[in-house]
């Protein structure tokens, strides 16, 4: 998810069916809230609490009167580009610090932002967090992580 002040949250999902995805966006979206989607029938559900304004890609549809999913997907482009060109392969064990990773980079790692202050935010980032190599190495992950 991604609001327009282009603040990310990403996180993994068990899956994108209707009632995963109205419950995940109620978790991180406040109810009445505008929401731009594409035409996945994953977010129908949505419409009973939210102002859904969407874009039908299958009509070739990208940008309909201000509505557009262009800055989601450009976040989506940049997971997958660090994914497959950085790492080359993840484990679904440890997804959501990856996610973590790549929306810091997008939301503080602006080069926009001082050099201190993105510094700064990548050490409070920090604070508190620590992953064991036994937790790194195990076949389920203890360690939730930050999320956002």
């Amino acid at each position: 998810m991604r609001d327009q002040g282009g603040r990310i949250k990403a996180l993994t999902v068990s899956g994108v069916d209707r009632k995963t995805m109205r419950n995940t966006v109620k978790s991180y979206v406040e109810v009445g809230s505008e929401i731009h989607t594409d035409e996945h029938s994953g977010y129908d559900l949505l419409e009973d609490e939210y102002k859904r304004s969407k874009v039908t890609h299958g009509k070739g549809e990208f940008s309909v009167d201000g509505v557009t999913t262009n800055a989601i997907e450009s976040v989506w482009a940049v997971l997958r580009r660090g994914l497959y060109g950085v790492y080359h392969s993840v484990s679904n064990k440890h997804l959501d610090l990856y996610l973590n990773e790549f929306a810091f980079r997008l939301h503080d790692g602006s080069v926009k932002k001082h050099t201190y202050d993105r510094l700064n935010s990548l050490y409070d980032n920090c604070v508190g967090v620590r992953v064991t190599y036994k937790e790194l190495t195990s076949e389920k992950r203890s360690h939730a992580g930050r999320v956002g």
